[in-house]
């Protein structure tokens, strides 16, 4: 099985495609890669795609310390994967809920690595207004696997995904929605130049649609598509919809 690693922590990956232009699949919270395989099989056909496991979910690695989920080393992990593929090529970066977050921090490392952002979602900094309310609420039962994966299915995620992200540790669910929601970008979203594509579910019950279209305002490049009858699982749940997006703002950027 492909693992790449970073500070210490292999981070399993899978791809499909061969083409040279690539597109990197980042999740947010619930972090695996399962959630976008609906996309990928139509994707990789003219597009090398990479999905993975976000540290300490999956069959990445599990590391117990909060520290080691912080935005930098979760960014940081996007680095040693495409250094492992030795991809050196600007990718499209395809982000769901906090992987927004994850992205933009990885673009504010390494800009020239990055070609454009697809946000579905999106989470952005500053929202909550209680962050530890939210972490609370994330994470609340969570060490019940039955409780976890009807907390996914309640926010739209298939059964099948929510069964498997339900079985990674609390605790490493925990430290990870901490670090996420008291992350800060501070005022650099304007300073992400690169195109970007803002997707936003109309019955998102996690960020509402005015996240998105804050979001879309902070972006200089940013075009805003909604999309009808859909929570917070694009990929899943409308995943002929968004991957026409994704299609066309691909081909828009790489050919």
């Amino acid at each position: 099985m492909p693992f790449a690693t970073s500070d210490d922590c292999e981070i399993y990956y899978e791809t499909q495609g061969s083409a040279k232009q690539a597109f990197v699949f980042v999740p947010g919270y619930m972090g695996i890669a399962d959630i976008w395989a609906p996309l990928v099989v139509p994707l990789s056909t003219q597009y090398h795609c990479i999905t993975y496991d976000n540290r300490g979910y999956g069959r990445s690695s599990k590391p117990t310390s909060p520290t080691d989920f912080s935005l930098t080393k979760v960014a940081s992990d996007i680095t040693s994967l495409l250094n492992s593929l030795r991809i050196h090529d600007p990718v499209l970066l395809v982000t769901h809920s906090f992987g927004s977050l994850i992205a933009s921090e990885f673009f504010h490392q390494h800009p020239d690595r990055v070609k454009g952002i697809v946000y579905t979602g999106a989470v952005i900094a500053g929202m909550f207004d209680d962050p530890e309310a939210t972490v609370h609420a994330l994470t609340y039962n969570g060490h019940l696997p039955s409780a976890a994966a009807q907390f996914y299915i309640n926010l739209g995620l298939s059964r099948d995904i929510a069964l498997e992200a339900a079985k990674w540790s609390c605790a490493a669910r925990m430290s990870f929605a901490r670090s996420m929601v008291n992350a800060s970008l501070g005022g650099r979203w304007s300073d992400i130049v690169v195109p970007t594509l803002v997707v936003q579910g109309e019955e998102d019950n996690i960020t509402p649609s005015e996240v998105a279209q804050k979001l879309h305002a902070l972006l200089p490049q940013s075009r805003l598509e909604l999309l009808k009858g859909v929570k917070h699982f694009p990929s899943t749940e409308s995943p002929e919809r968004l991957g026409r997006l994704i299609e066309e703002f691909g081909d828009s950027l790489f050919k």
